[in-house]
């Protein structure tokens, strides 16, 4: 096959007079479409990295969804243990819970992805938390109370969990309903992510521990409660877990 050429119509008059047989051929360059822009992908995380971490709670960084899951299953049904060997999850202890709405309030938190979060959204997800309105809605927490004690699971640098137990130490041994101060609360919060002393009052409900409790938060059109005295084998539509998860 004759190789194809770039020519004018000076070169194929030379061409006609000298006799010299050839073809023309149309090139018609396509025109590559410009590619539509894709929709970046929302994301589903949180990072709450060890900067933003209080206490020994986690060895590694963690991502934290926007999203509650495990819906109507008891505590003890999603415990981190059985997560962990699920999924590869984890159940938030209650300090995991105040540095994540620190965080969240805070306005500067990024995705899985690196990306910035928009405070809008972030916001949006403060108030789902935390807001008094209605649905119900309410996750447990990774603590179990004995008398005078605390239950939880250590994450390790491999990913794997250690079970903790400690002495409660200075926490707010009274019920305050109302209430304490959900600002006060994450500021004073003490190494278990409890209320402690010097918690101001507010309207936010606060049952202490009882021996063979666990905790969880829950947000409705009447109370926003910090409720360590439930018991694990309760159930709801509206109750489920923030399922964290290693970086």
């Amino acid at each position: 096959m004759a190789p194809l050429i770039d020519t004018d119509n000076r070169a194929l008059e030379v061409l006609d007079a000298a006799g010299i047989p050839y073809r023309i051929v149309e090139s018609v360059q396509s025109q590559s479409q410009p590619s539509k822009p894709q929709k970046p992908q929302e994301s589903e995380y949180i990072l709450l990295d060890r900067e933003h971490q209080n206490g020994n709670y986690s060895e590694v960084d963690l991502l934290v969804p926007f999203k509650i899951t495990h819906l109507s299953e008891s505590w003890t049904a999603c415990t981190t243990p059985t997560l962990l060997a699920k999924e590869q999850g984890y159940m938030p202890t209650i300090r995991q819970h105040v540095d994540l709405l620190t965080l969240i309030k805070s306005g500067e938190a990024f995705d899985e992805y690196g990306n910035k979060i928009d405070s809008k959204r972030l916001q949006s997800l403060f108030n789902e938390i935390t807001e008094l309105r209605d649905p119900w809605r309410a996750e447990w927490l990774d603590a179990k109370f004995g008398g005078g004690t605390i239950n939880y699971h250590s994450i390790k640098q491999d990913g794997s969990v250690k079970e903790i137990t400690e002495i409660l130490g200075d926490y707010l041994i009274q019920d305050k309903c109302p209430g304490i101060s959900l600002d006060s609360w994450l500021k004073t919060a003490n190494s278990h992510g409890l209320p402690t002393e010097n918690t101001e009052d507010g309207s936010l409900y606060y049952w202490s521990p009882r021996n063979g409790s666990v905790a969880w938060f829950v947000a409705y059109s009447l109370w926003t409660v910090l409720c360590n005295n439930r018991y694990d084998a309760e159930r709801s539509s509206t109750l489920g877990v923030r399922v964290t998860r290693k970086k």
